[in-house]
């Protein structure tokens, strides 16, 4: 699928104050000049944008590039579409966010709420408590939910599911035997990936700079 735009003779940035779209692609392209916008107040003008789009409900994810066509002119190409493990409560994320770092062989820092409910499943992570009173779980171990790397999002705006004003969303790997459960609402939040899919995204987006949504 490709989504086409072309800004006005005249406009001197690609923001939203000056982009004008046809008629018949309103309900389509009207996306690219939110990603401009986006990609301007985050100052990264300089680095190919690459876009996340997130369908919670139906528990999967469209990645697209940002070609540019000419001056002020670009189109949305959509690149895949893969099975992910989607929220499963109903105060998931909504809106835009953007990818403010990738850990490779990321640790994983399980929260008090994922260690009380893993006890229940019979799944004792204290006993990967460190000195200072961490429960910090290594790169490659597996019970290491990260996978073989994360995404953490930053959402441009304060989302109503958070418990902290900042709280973290990722998007990340999946462990061997949870990978039945992709294209099914199953984590708390996060967004669970196949481990090769994610780390063919890796490689294709790097240097990028990635936009995400949750819809």
């Amino acid at each position: 699928m490709l989504f086409l735009f072309e800004a006005s003779a005249n406009a001197q940035s690609p923001t939203l104050s000056n982009m004008e779209i046809s008629a018949e692609q309103e309900s389509d392209s009207s996306l690219i000049p939110q990603l401009l916008s986006i990609r301007e107040r985050m100052h990264k003008t300089d680095k190919p944008l690459f876009f996340l789009r997130i369908d919670v409900i139906n528990a999967k994810m469209t990645v697209y590039s940002l070609i540019p066509e000419g001056i002020a002119s670009y189109s949305l190409e959509e690149i895949s579409t893969h099975l992910v493990g989607s929220p499963k409560s109903k105060k998931y994320p909504r809106g835009f966010g953007v990818i403010t770092s990738i850990q490779r062989s990321p640790i994983w820092a399980p929260t008090p709420e994922t260690v009380k409910l893993f006890k229940k499943r019979g799944i004792n992570l204290e006993k990967f408590r460190n000195a200072k009173g961490k429960i910090i779980i290594p790169a490659g171990h597996k019970l290491n939910y990260m996978g073989p790397l994360k995404m953490n999002i930053d959402f441009l705006e304060k989302q109503a599911s958070a418990k902290l004003e900042r709280d973290v969303y990722r998007i990340h790997g999946t462990l061997q035997k949870d990978e039945k459960k992709l294209g099914t609402r199953c984590s708390g939040g996060c967004i669970r990936t196949q481990n090769k899919e994610l780390l063919r995204l890796d490689e294709l987006m790097k240097g990028g700079f990635i936009v995400v949504e949750y819809v």
